[in-house]
């Protein structure tokens, strides 16, 4: 599916990528992968990962592109309304109900988040871009969000992951929750903001753990890299559940390495 195929991108690698752990995945091509999700504006056409940067887009399904398969499953999205924010019981998030209607830069969103008081709670921070895609409802779209988040605008929202690929990284992730793209903009731009709040709560119930983007640097609107102290930075958040050395598992079939 979508959401898992983008789960294993690594959005601290540059141009031109892959944007991927190639130790893990080798022969992993800088181009388009097919994931299962149909879009839903047009049936069509289809859900695919850029393995070039890591964007996320859809492309008519008899178009040829490369497949990397999984086994496994997900768990069921499940929003409570809380009032004023929805807690998100499949990964353990608190969400912003809805947006104040402003449009900011990057910076802007930034300073926004981690300065909104609301619930009663303080510790709101702008969301990495794997937990912006999470809260994206691959059924719909105008808005391509669950109704219980009102009053969302189909446009562009920021995250906190700069784009590595950017010569320099003067850009940043985004979700157009209009359609449901995950594409990157520059942190001049003015877009739109939905605070987060939480973290990854552990796998019982249910819940799942959403791996962080992969960022450990921090950079200005300029792309000039800074320090990460008190930036709200993706970079220095790290929120999600961090990459283990070794993340991944190579299993072969037999005593031979086939």
């Amino acid at each position: 599916a979508k959401k898992e195929l983008m789960s294993i991108v690594d959005y601290s690698i540059p141009y031109p990528g892959p944007t991927i752990n190639t130790t893990y995945f080798p022969n992993t091509v800088s181009s388009n992968y097919w994931s299962s999700t149909t879009y839903a504006g047009y049936p069509v056409d289809a859900w695919f990962v850029h393995f070039n940067g890591g964007s996320v887009l859809v492309y008519d399904k008899d178009y040829g592109m490369y497949v990397r398969c999984v086994r496994g499953g997900q768990s069921a999205t499940s929003f409570t309304d809380n009032g004023s924010t929805v807690s998100d019981t499949r990964t353990g998030l608190v969400w912003q109900k809805q947006d104040d209607g402003n449009t900011r830069t990057w910076d802007g969103a930034l300073s926004y988040c981690e300065g909104l008081s609301l619930a009663g709670q303080n510790d709101w921070r702008l969301p990495n871009i794997k937990e912006l895609e999470s809260i994206t409802d691959d059924s719909r779209y105008y808005p391509a969000i669950d109704p219980v988040f009102t009053g969302t605008v189909l446009s562009y929202y920021w995250s906190s992951t700069t784009y590595a690929d950017g010569y320099p990284p003067d850009g940043a992730w985004g979700v157009d929750f209009d359609l449901g793209y995950v594409h990157y903009y520059y942190k001049v731009v003015s877009m739109y903001v939905r605070c987060v709040r939480g973290g990854q709560v552990g796998t019982s119930g249910g819940v799942i753990q959403l791996p962080q983007p992969g960022q450990t640097k921090c950079y200005d609107s300029a792309g000039t890299e800074i320090a990460c102290a008190g930036r709200g930075q993706d970079g220095e958040i790290r929120a999600g559940v961090a990459w283990p050395e070794p993340r991944f598992q190579i299993t072969y079939c037999n005593a031979s390495g086939l």
